[in-house]
């Protein structure tokens, strides 16, 4: 879902919004203050979505794990615990939602592979083929990321702060809100490849 979040300023190009380009009092195109309010501008959106997601699906998912499964381990866990969850994803929210920012800014500044249609891209066959290799390697990222600097060098285990994520064992301590325990440099790496 988060992949999908991260591309809706090139959805909405696609379905014919304009890209505004307005001259202001701060500027236009390119200087300082153009650019430090773009990215203002941008990290509030990111920061906004990421609530969204968040708290709108998060409710969604335990009111129907709570009506369609009442018997999982996951709906016997307590507010506390669940608050816990969730003040520690707070946490790491600021510095998660700097990769949306800084993938927006490598699409506005032409940077990125990021296409407004199929056809711009070179068609169906080469659209697949490439998006097969965007998750595998993005797959591939994560692996290492997760395995040697969270796992195998001690310095990032120590920095990183993984443990947090993994801290939670048994079904019965988890909710869908735990997935999102991270530090909040954990939760800058970890959709870096997005």
């Amino acid at each position: 879902v988060m992949g999908a979040l991260e591309t809706m300023p090139g959805v909405l190009l696609a379905l014919g919004f304009p890209q505004v380009d307005i001259p202001w009092f701060m500027g236009k195109g390119g200087s300082w203050g153009s650019t430090g309010v773009g990215l203002a501008v941008c990290y509030v959106y990111w920061y906004t979505c990421m609530h969204i997601l968040f708290y709108v699906a998060g409710g969604v998912m335990v009111l129907c794990s709570r009506v369609f499964a009442p018997g999982l381990p996951s709906n016997r866990v307590t507010r506390g615990a669940v608050l816990q969850h969730v003040l520690q994803a707070e946490r790491a929210f600021p510095l998660l939602n700097l990769v949306g920012v800084f993938a927006e800014q490598m699409r506005i500044r032409g940077h990125s592979a990021v296409c407004s249609s199929v056809e711009e891209c070179g068609g169906w066959p080469r659209s697949i083929t490439l998006s097969i290799v965007w998750f595998l390697l993005a797959e591939l990222f994560t692996y290492v990321n997760h395995v040697v600097l969270l796992h195998g060098l001690e310095l990032p285990k120590r920095l990183i702060r993984h443990d947090i994520h993994h801290a939670l064992k048994h079904e019965s301590e988890m909710t869908f809100f735990s997935g999102y325990l991270f530090s909040g440099l954990d939760g800058l790496l970890q959709p870096v490849p997005i």
